[in-house]
């Protein structure tokens, strides 16, 4: 378990020394150890731990730096002229996130997840410029024992999660990343999480958020890792589908109900799919608006997630059953 301090209060003076060093004209984000962002993810892990209630500091941290913090980290220009060892604390501030992430998929508040997928969306990104910069470089190439992982009880959270046969010193930094990710109970969380949502609380747009930050780097996952957690959750888009109301996905706001839709509409009549592939789109089709469908201007777009989603059906035999 990554090490967090015990304190009760989140930091209101380091908070806003962060938010001043963002907001320079010549900003930047402070990723040492014991510096602000490190300080403040700890004490955010600190408070979900220990199943407290979040005040307004740690909310505003959540909602306001850490997509900004983020943001700048793995896609700014200025990635490839930061030092090495700067390079290699922003990794250690990428895996407190990742593990802030497993926390909140258990029990934080739906909107807060999403912001957290939002922003594992930039983390996992194999083409942003961090990990495009630091795409040669290994875990174990420096400093051992720098984050302790933590481990999960549950056996398939235990298993691997990526394609690479390399011990954990020899894994590029994307891919301990997701194994990270699955040792904190990442993908199990929110599978579970997704699964126990009630139709009041699940969307397209929430089911495209959970689906996006994966769709990027799934050809580094096993086809287990796939089939166990991203299964469920197409499955619960699909019970979702077929009970929904045209009132109901009406009342969603167009851009984010047709990116949604797009996913599912790019791939429909691709001959690649299975037949189990194709008969649950076509549920999906016949349980949803038709005008939705039809509209011409149905956007074709987040290419990466369709594909995702296609292959997602094609290594279970979940839809068939």
């Amino acid at each position: 378990m990554i090490h967090v301090t015990n304190a009760s209060n989140f930091p209101q003076d380091t908070l806003n020394r962060l938010e001043e060093t963002l907001t320079r004209c010549k900003w930047i984000v402070p990723v040492l150890p014991h510096q602000e962002l490190q300080t403040l993810l700890r004490s955010a892990l600190s408070q979900q731990k220990l199943n407290k209630d979040k005040d307004e500091f740690c909310n505003k941290f959540i909602h306001n730096c850490l997509p900004l913090c983020f943001s700048r980290l793995m896609n700014d220009e200025a990635v490839k002229d930061w030092k090495s060892d700067v390079q290699r604390h922003i990794l250690d501030c990428t895996a407190l996130f990742v593990e802030l992430c497993s926390l909140y998929f258990e029990s934080g508040d739906l909107t807060d997840v999403t912001i957290f997928l939002d922003i594992l969306g930039l983390i996992f990104n194999p083409k942003n410029k961090f990990h495009s910069h630091n795409c040669q470089k290994r875990y174990g190439s420096f400093e051992k024992n720098r984050i302790e992982v933590t481990t999960s009880d549950n056996n398939n959270e235990n298993s691997v999660i990526t394609l690479s046969p390399l011990s954990s010193e020899e894994e590029d930094w994307l891919v301990f990343l997701l194994n990270h990710f699955g040792k904190c109970g990442g993908f199990k969380k929110l599978s579970q999480r997704i699964e126990e949502c009630d139709n009041s609380q699940i969307n397209c747009s929430l089911i495209y958020s959970v689906l996006k930050p994966f769709a990027q780097c799934y050809l580094f996952l096993t086809e287990e890792t796939v089939k166990l957690y991203f299964a469920k959750i197409l499955e619960r888009f699909g019970k979702y589908m077929q009970n929904v109301s045209d009132e109901e996905i009406k009342k969603e706001t167009k851009t984010s109900t047709m990116a949604a839709f797009s996913n599912v509409e790019a791939f429909k009549d691709s001959n690649t799919i299975l037949i189990d592939a194709a008969k649950f789109l076509r549920n999906l089709t016949d349980s949803c608006s038709g005008t939705i469908f039809c509209q011409n201007e149905l956007p074709k777009r987040n290419e990466s997630a369709s594909v995702f989603i296609k292959y997602v059906l094609s290594v279970t035999s979940l839809f068939g059953q």
